[in-house]
């Protein structure tokens, strides 16, 4: 079955029944089939406008499940929409299907229909899956169906309930709520590290109170990735300095590194001192967080004499990490790069391994292309001519690919000298970073060749 078969039995559902068997036939056995009809339906998730008789696509949806689920719920949940009493009695077939992926869709299906009878329905399912989407269903309302008591009694049952993973939803609940509440902290203190991770990965949902219980209960959890969480939260605590200090002495080097760039990513000078001690962690996991700091002053005094004390054996990948960092911190700052990292670069470039020297000339391009202005070129020109006149043809082999988009953008001369460099090798890689020739036509005809040569310019004149 083509593509134009599929078409016309889907335009003609409406009309003949009997075609809806055909293509329920082919769900799941034919791949192709199978996308070519969800392609076909998605097209009704969005739409405000439905074809009559667009309820007869339900049931071909509701198979369509659980091979197309998010693409399904969308169309089905738009179909009920436009047809509210028309569908209902389609809904409850699903949440009484015997299927959970059938099942576990009406969360998401119901939100902000007049439905709470079904979303009660869902919370009081034999599988968690279905408990749990309709948890996280809840903040997707624009008014939760559910009252505080109502609310309070779902937390209640679900903290109760058999299987640890359905308890694990129970900040999902706790989070709607308006008053304080003992579940808070009872969830901190659960022997499940389960449900207090739980709570811990959704504490910027709660307010202040809560989340000053959250870090009272938690930030000592005997789990890594629990009080790794909470860094991630810092910031949303009034007493951000006491959590710093404690996390920043954390025995795991995990917690001590996100702890760095938590506080180094707010570029305050009150953590500066926090910062400084950082800079003697035994852990470079924990050191290399320092690298990513874009406040000036604070990369100045700590993060260039972190970069500049590595012993010149120090392993190839921690430049490469650096250098990650220098291309971070061009998004962010480039002042700073221009002030404080330009050495670091050109330095970098001439590097024995061949890693380094190609990850740093991919920078430092990036850089031209995205970040120089006039006056920061003029401060690399010099630097860009020595390379050239340099004996070291790995050097000028590394400037290469910087040449190219520098003088376009800055009206210098460097191709031409590196076209007629006296080493096949730089000329090959001046060409495999040129697109357009016509500037350099004679040039490159008059060029000594060999075949690599050969293949280049035959790419850039065809």
């Amino acid at each position: 079955m083509n593509n134009l078969e599929i078409d016309n039995l889907l335009q003609d559902l409406n009309s003949k029944p009997g075609h809806l068997e055909k293509i329920e036939w082919w769900v799941g056995k034919d791949k192709i089939i199978t996308t070519r009809i969800s392609e076909y339906l998605g097209k009704y998730s969005t739409s405000t406008i439905l074809p009559e008789g667009a309820t007869n696509f339900l049931q071909l949806c509701s198979l369509l499940l659980l091979e197309r689920e998010e693409e399904m719920v969308d169309v089905i949940r738009n179909i009920c929409i436009h047809n509210p009493e028309t569908t209902r009695k389609f809904i409850q077939s699903l949440i009484e299907s015997p299927f959970y992926y059938h099942r576990m869709a009406v969360p998401r299906i119901i939100v902000d229909m007049d439905a709470k009878d079904i979303l009660l329905q869902c919370f009081r399912d034999q599988s968690g899956i279905v408990i749990k989407q309709a948890a996280m269903s809840l903040s997707q309302y624009k008014v939760l169906p559910l009252g505080e008591d109502e609310l309070m009694g779902i937390a209640m049952d679900l903290n109760n309930h058999q299987y640890d993973y359905v308890q694990c939803t129970v900040p999902d609940i706790l989070i709607h709520l308006k008053e304080k509440t003992f579940l808070v902290s009872e969830v901190c203190l659960s022997p499940s590290w389960r449900k207090r991770l739980a709570i811990a990965t959704k504490i910027s949902f709660f307010d202040k109170q809560n989340k000053a219980t959250i870090f009272s209960l938690l930030h000592k959890d005997k789990e890594e990735g629990i009080r790794a969480a909470l860094v991630g939260h810092l910031t949303e605590v009034d007493n951000m300095r006491e959590y710093t200090e404690i996390f920043i002495k954390d025995p795991s080097e995990k917690v001590r590194a996100l702890t760095v760039r938590a506080i180094g990513g707010l570029g305050d000078s009150q953590y500066q001192d926090i910062l400084g001690k950082a800079c003697e962690d035994p852990s470079w996991l924990v050191r290399k967080e320092l690298l990513c700091i874009h406040n000036e002053n604070i990369y100045e005094t700590i993060s260039l004499p972190l970069i500049t004390s590595l012993p010149s054996n120090h392993d190839w990948r921690v430049k490469v990490e650096i250098l990650e960092s220098i291309l971070h911190l061009s998004q962010k700052n480039s002042a700073l790069i221009r002030r404080c990292l330009s050495g670091i670069l050109f330095e970098y470039l001439a590097d024995k391994v061949f890693v380094i020297r190609e990850k740093t000339s991919s920078v430092i391009k990036s850089l031209v292309e995205n970040v120089l202005t006039e006056d920061w070129a003029e401060e690399w020109k010099d630097k860009i001519r020595n390379i050239l006149e340099s004996p070291n043809y790995l050097l000028r082999i590394s400037i290469a690919p910087v040449c190219v988009p520098f003088d376009r953008l800055f009206n210098t001369s460097f191709v031409p000298v590196l076209l007629q460099d006296k080493v096949p090798n730089v000329r090959l890689k001046v060409l495999e970073n040129l697109e357009d020739v016509a500037a350099y036509k004679e040039l490159v005809e008059a060029m000594e060749k060999d075949e690599y040569i050969e293949k280049e310019i035959k790419r850039l004149f065809s």
